[in-house]
């Protein structure tokens, strides 16, 4: 009788275990590519039905619900949703002294260039005293055309920034 009542406690104890074991759900999911082109998962059959995009990707896996989707932002609005918004006039203003600045900082860039190609033709003139040795002198003039070259990019990049706007 003691050995009976052994076993009858074993489908007891199994039924307890597999009550208490963590839930999987046991579904496919499927990464889906929506009309905009952009990556969906999804569980839900009625979400890949007519859908040739949809690929199952997992057999069995784990699902946690979704946060609740952020309100929808208008397009124009790159940043997060909780940025602050700034009306038309504003931005005009900000806009405008933006490019007061690029216009000032190209100003101030093409006269540096213009210094700069008059040292390189003065130092392409002449040669130092101190330069018998005729690579000092290829040295120094390269070192000049150097210049030329980082100012007139600096000239190119202001004004490519100044045209998008």
């Amino acid at each position: 009788m003691r050995l009976a009542g052994r076993f009858s406690l074993l489908p007891l104890t199994c039924l307890v275990l597999a009550a208490t074991a963590p839930v999987q759900a046991q579904s496919e999911v499927y990464k889906c590519l929506d009309e905009a082109g952009r990556v969906k998962y999804t569980n839900q059959p009625s979400d890949v039905r007519g859908n040739k995009t949809c690929k199952v990707v997992a057999g069995q896996i784990s699902v946690v619900p979704a946060s609740k989707p952020a309100a929808a932002r208008p397009s124009g609005n790159s940043g997060p949703a909780e940025f602050p918004k700034v009306d038309s006039d504003t931005q005009r203003g900000r806009d405008d002294t933006r490019r007061k600045i690029l216009q000032e900082e190209l100003r101030t860039a093409e006269q540096e260039l213009a210094k700069a190609r008059q040292d390189l033709a003065e130092g392409e003139a002449m040669r130092n005293a101190d330069e018998r040795n005729y690579e000092k002198y290829l040295k120094r003039v390269q070192d000049l055309r150097d210049e030329v070259d980082r100012k007139q990019k600096n000239v190119d990049a202001i004004r490519q920034e100044l045209s998008q706007k």
